[in-house]
């Protein structure tokens, strides 16, 4: 596309995000001249480290890999992106930062001291906010998960089956009405369905709330284990492979092969 087209696309889609919502914009490698302040752009994702593409800076980032001088140049840029959206001390903008290179670049030390300070101020309150998010996974195993993992918490089962499925029923339906419903959402999940797999899985897990055990689903929460795990007490555990995604008349052994097979 001739330079010109290019630069004129890049200031109408400016000028529309600064006049009014526009919803999602991908420019590429495009920084130097954009301002977008207020509400413009409150939420901002920078894919991947800042790359050299014009044919001198090409050449140079080739002969200099990773030398401090390309090093600086590439933080140069990637707190030149991080300034878009955030003019003056009025705005405010939520930063995503993607990709193994560029997370890696922030979470160096070596690195740390060559960012200008609000920079340094946005990384360090990025980490304290970060580190009570693992608990967050205790609670909801579907989000984004640190690259370190998640480390299993084991299962147990304190009471007896009889209280235990009383006061789950308890905290979770306040009457007769929004228990049948509960048990007909059960039911309706609870359907062998190739599209409808996390669903049956959570399903599973729930019914075992329900009849008084305690359920987790380890493969989703840590990425390792059963589809579903139910505590009956006693230090006896049901390991439930759901496999409700199969779509042939036999389960083989590769579709079973997270379980040991004597």
């Amino acid at each position: 596309m001739p330079t010109a087209t290019l630069l004129t696309n890049i200031g109408r889609a400016v000028h529309a995000l600064r006049a009014g919502h526009v919803g999602l914009v991908v420019l590429v490698d495009t920084y130097d001249g954009i301002n977008l302040p207020g509400k413009a752009c409150e939420v901002l994702v920078m894919d991947g480290l800042p790359e050299a593409y014009g044919g001198i800076t090409r050449r140079e980032q080739v002969l200099l890999g990773d030398s401090d001088g390309m090093v600086n140049r590439q933080l140069q840029r990637l707190e030149q992106g991080m300034g878009r959206s955030v003019r003056s001390r009025s705005d405010h903008c939520v930063v995503l930062l993607l990709g193994p290179r560029l997370s890696q670049l922030i979470a160096s030390p070596q690195y740390r001291e060559r960012f200008g300070p609000a920079t340094r101020v946005q990384i360090e309150l990025s980490r304290k906010v970060a580190q009570p998010l693992v608990k967050a996974l205790a609670y909801n195993p579907s989000l984004l998960r640190p690259l370190e993992g998640v480390k299993a918490t084991r299962l147990t089962a304190n009471n007896p089956q009889t209280i235990q499925a009383a006061k789950y029923l308890e905290t979770t339906y306040r009457d007769r009405n929004s228990l049948l419903l509960g048990i007909d959402s059960l039911l309706a999940d609870l359907v062998y369905d190739p599209k409808r797999v996390p669903a049956f899985e959570a399903a599973l897990e729930r019914l075992g709330l329900h009849l008084g055990f305690a359920a987790q689903r380890p493969e989703q929460s840590v990425r390792n284990g059963p589809d579903v795990l139910w505590a009956i007490g006693n230090l006896r555990y049901l390991v439930l492979e759901a496999k409700s995604g199969a779509t042939t008349d036999k389960i083989w052994r590769s579709v079973v092969e997270q379980l040991p097979i004597q």
